[in-house]
């Protein structure tokens, strides 16, 4: 179901699941999405080489950078919730 605003506008729902937004460093976003990654787990990351100029720019940036060189900024996971809590329950809600 789409949230509708008092004008009759549509603002499509992204999922049914609530979304948690944590708090952490770069270095443990990289071990994060390691972790998911080993455990099957989906996700989208998003680095420093993701912010300037058209993405085709980001796109060749993030292929000339390696990985040990990337910054992390995000992490989005989705997945079954027993198997994300796990990975993520050392970190603190973002205030």
């Amino acid at each position: 179901m789409n949230y509708i605003d008092a004008d009759g506008g549509s603002h499509p729902h992204v999922s049914e699941m609530p979304f948690m937004i944590l708090k952490t460093n770069a270095n443990k976003l990289k071990s994060l999405k390691l972790a998911a990654y080993q455990a099957g787990i989906r996700y989208v990351d998003f680095t420093n080489t993701m912010t300037i100029g058209t993405y085709v720019e980001q796109i060749e940036r993030t292929k000339q950078t390696k990985e040990a060189d990337l910054i992390y900024y995000g992490i989005v996971l989705f997945g079954d919730w027993e198997k994300v809590s796990l990975l993520t329950r050392k970190f603190s809600l973002w205030k």
